[in-house]
């Protein structure tokens, strides 16, 4: 799991890299079930569910998908974005 263990300072780096990386023109791939934290920062969101692709498109649109996989909406996406950019 890309976060698990790691303390805000820990979390922070690994999403300064993984944006570093991106706007540098990197394409970057990340499984996670820690949706919340990186949820904010895609362009694109492929949601599976026991091994099939059950959504591929913007992430905006892929929340109407969420409540029929089980999947917890985070309280406040955005919110949780502006902490990790500042």
């Amino acid at each position: 799991m890309l976060f698990r263990s790691l303390d805000y300072p820990g979390v922070q780096y690994v999403l300064e890299s993984i944006l570093s990386l991106h706007n540098s023109g990197h394409t970057i791939v990340v499984i996670t079930h820690d949706i919340g934290k990186i949820f904010p920062y895609t362009t694109k969101t492929v949601l599976m569910d026991r091994g099939k692709v059950v959504y591929q498109g913007i992430p905006e649109h892929a929340r109407t998908c969420f409540g029929r996989y089980g999947i917890r909406e985070h309280a406040d996406y955005e919110k949780e974005a502006e902490v990790w950019r500042s």
